[in-house]
């Protein structure tokens, strides 16, 4: 038997990437979030404007994100869709760097098929997870710590100092979208210097392109009078606000523990195709039973998670049964832990040698973990896991006979029947019924009716915000940017993100979100301004807008 069905030929392919991007700009207007959207939305529309980033616009992930999406906005226009399909475009790019880099590994079959799953099984449809294509730094950071890896492997199998330049300042210029990006490159100097020694040459080239890159990001930070900003907004203030996974927070916790339980359950789910397999079906016959029993499972753990059972039973049962589909981005995440121990251990022997391309994905997916802490929800998992899917390709070769032969074509039918499954949830959300938003920055994106409606109400903030002159006591960052202009008076567009030691700027205009009318008028007399508005709606969101009096 062959490792791919027949049927999946080069159309199948062209046909299944034609889908795929067909749905990711189908699905990037929709289910916006006016909270995660608009902060990151803010910064790039003050960027767009020309302010600096930072000391102008707060950024809680760093200068990076702000300032490609800034550039984007202002080459096209300041919608909140235009990053959404830039993220779409991205998410593209990020599926062709799975599929360059599996290649190093892996069969051309293979390589496409994982590249495909995590474009097509993305939790934003195959999940009850409220998740959405936000425009998320860490999707920028994976993006460029993919290429980091390609460029680095490539600069050591032909000796190409240049690339290998390129590939670390990439890995620098990471961890300006996530800081915990920083610690990739110098993990995997130490472990080439401990275990990979001939490939020196390379390493000290990456690790030049790496510091360059900081050195032209702190000289750019210091001239606009940002350093401090960067150090306070992305690494003290979420150090001290995102230190641990919050107290009597036993789902986020009980998050940790479903990696272990997913991975335990995709090795069922690879045994079990296996023994599929063995029966020697068609290809077609064997993709069909797996498909099968993925959905009949995934419909168990959906009526399990939402039946009246106790909720420990929802949870450890129903939870993990729903997520079996993408068991593989867990046992992926398991698997760079296992692999990373392996490698240090590489002098015993029992232990097969890996080469210096393994190590640099082994070791670049085990330097991510951190992202995972303290949220490791699938929609932080689903953002990284393309650096971790490498992993499974490798780790499959290294187990005993028994289970590693004929590894690739279980692996193939496992695969095929996810992407299926993945491209028909992805219809069924498109095709949900969706209502678009009303507020002047949101046009053209959608979500249910009753979170779009729930925004009219701040449609008034177009009328009256004065730009540079209104300040924002709101958590989400949308209302800032209501028309598409940055209306905030300094860089505080939104009410969290910063100590009690820092005054924000009130402005002739005080935009005052979902508080009650007590709450306004404390406010109004605090600051000595008048209540001009005030408009509270069923969805439970309001709207108070102080002026100065005079």
């Amino acid at each position: 038997m062959s490792q791919i069905p027949k049927w999946v030929s080069s159309r199948w392919y062209l046909l299944v990437g034609i889908l795929t991007a067909y749905i990711y700009f189908r699905v990037a207007p929709l289910q916006v979030d006016p909270h995660h959207d608009g902060v990151i939305l803010g910064a790039a529309v003050a960027v767009a404007e020309g302010r600096p980033i930072l000391s102008g616009a707060f950024s809680q992930y760093g200068p990076l994100p702000a300032l490609i999406q800034g550039f984007v906005l202002w080459l096209f226009n300041t919608q909140l869709l235009t990053l959404r399909l830039m993220t779409a475009v991205q998410c593209l790019v990020i599926g062709f760097a799975i599929y360059k880099l599996t290649r190093k590994f892996a069969q051309e079959n293979l390589s496409k098929l994982l590249s495909f799953f995590w474009l097509l099984t993305s939790c934003i449809w195959v999940t009850q997870f409220p998740g959405a294509l936000l425009p998320w730094p860490s999707l920028l950071s994976t993006m460029l710590v993919m290429y980091g890896m390609i460029l680095l492997i490539e600069s050591a199998k032909k000796s190409n100092r240049g690339w290998a330049f390129a590939a670390g300042s990439l890995f620098g210029l990471a961890g300006f979208c996530r800081i915990q990006a920083f610690a990739v490159l110098p993990l995997i100097l130490i472990v080439g210097v401990l275990q990979y020694r001939k490939e020196s040459k390379v390493l000290i080239s990456s690790l030049v392109g790496y510091f360059s890159s900081l050195a032209a990001m702190a000289l750019y930070l210091l001239s606009i009078g940002s350093m401090d900003d960067f150090i306070q907004q992305g690494i003290i203030t979420p150090l001290f606000a995102y230190s641990d996974v919050g107290q009597g927070n036993n789902y986020n916790r009980f998050q940790f523990v479903l990696y272990i339980i997913e991975a335990i359950g995709f090795a069922c789910l690879y045994i079990f195709t296996r023994g599929v397999n063995k029966r020697n079906l068609n290809s077609f016959s064997a993709v069909s039973i797996v498909t099968a029993c993925l959905f009949a499972i995934g419909y168990l753990g959906t009526w399990v998670a939402n039946s009246s059972i106790p909720i420990r039973y929802r949870v450890l049962i129903g939870e993990p049964l729903q997520n079996l589909l993408i068991s593989p981005f867990y046992f992926a995440t398991v698997a760079s832990a296992i692999l990373a121990a392996l490698v240090l251990l590489r002098n015993h022997k029992g232990i097969k040698q890996f080469n210096f391309a393994e190590a640099i994905v082994i070791f670049t997916a085990f330097g991510t973990l951190p992202q995972l802490y303290p949220q490791p929800d699938i929609m932080h998992l689903w953002w990284i896991a393309p650096i971790y899917l490498c992993c499974i390709s490798i780790v499959l070769k290294r187990l005993p006979n028994k289970f590693s032969t004929h590894s690739s074509r279980i692996l193939n039918t496992i695969l095929i029947s996810c992407i299926c499954l993945g491209a028909i949830s992805a219809s069924q959300f498109i095709y949900r019924p969706w209502v678009e938003y009303k507020l002047g920055v949101l046009k053209g994106t959608y979500a249910h009716e009753e979170k779009a409606k729930s925004l009219d109400i701040f449609r008034k903030i177009e009328n009256v915000a004065i730009a540079g002159e209104t300040s924002f006591d709101c958590p989400d960052g949308v209302y800032s940017v209501a028309n598409g202009t940055y209306l905030a008076a300094d860089q505080w567009f939104v009410n969290w993100g910063f100590g009690d030691e820092v005054q924000p700027k009130i402005g002739k205009i005080r935009i005052i979100c979902d508080q009650s009318r007590d709450y306004a008028n404390s406010e109004s007399a605090k600051l000595t301004m008048g209540l001009f508005y005030y408009k509270s709606n069923v969805e439970g969101k309001s709207i108070a807008i102080l002026k100065k009096n005079g």
